[in-house]
Order: structure tokens, then C-alpha cells, then sequence
């Protein structure tokens, strides 16, 4: 478990770089006023490359199948021109 400090307002504002690099390091900080809790400064949560990818990751979907080739099993395209000209001579 990440270690937890508690640090009041005015010593937070004295030293806050110093703070941050701590939170930068995994530690999270309890910032209290007057005694009492009113914030919770600590590192970000480890990103993820994207929406789907936390997703994925999480089970929540399944990564899709790309589908065959474009044109796979068919021969070369060819002009439309040239297709209806084949189909009209069948007639």
C-alpha cells in the first residue's frame, strides 16, 4: 500500500515542491486545516494509450476481427465501363 502523510495547509504552501515530487513518487498526501481533512494530493493514476484499450484491458469488450482483405478471392478491379459492357453483350 502506498504511504500516506498528513501535512497541514501552511507547511503544504511552504513547501510544495518538495511535496509534489513526493506525490510524483507514489506517496499520497493528506492535506489538512485546522486538523481536519480537506484534500488529497498523490499521483495519477497510470494512464492508458486510450478509451478502448482500458477497456479491453479491463474485459469489458474484445478487440474486434479486421475482416478479410479488401478483394480477397476476387480478381483485379476492373472499369465499370468495362463491366457493363461484358453484361450487355451477354444479353
Amino acid at each position: 500500500m502506498a504511504k500516506r502523510t498528513h501535512v497541514k495547509t501552511a507547511h503544504l504552501k511552504a513547501k510544495l515542491s518538495a511535496y509534489l515530487k513526493r506525490a510524483g513518487r507514489g506517496e499520497t498526501l493528506i492535506v489538512l486545516d485546522r486538523n481536519t481533512p480537506i484534500a488529497q494530493l498523490g499521483p495519477l493514476p497510470k494512464q492508458q494509450s486510450s478509451g478502448l484499450a482500458a477497456l479491453i484491458a479491463d474485459g469489458r469488450v474484445t478487440a474486434g476481427n479486421p475482416g478479410p482483405e479488401p478483394f480477397a478471392g476476387m480478381s483485379e478491379p476492373r472499369p465499370i465501363q468495362d463491366i457493363l459492357t461484358e453484361i450487355r453483350a451477354e444479353r
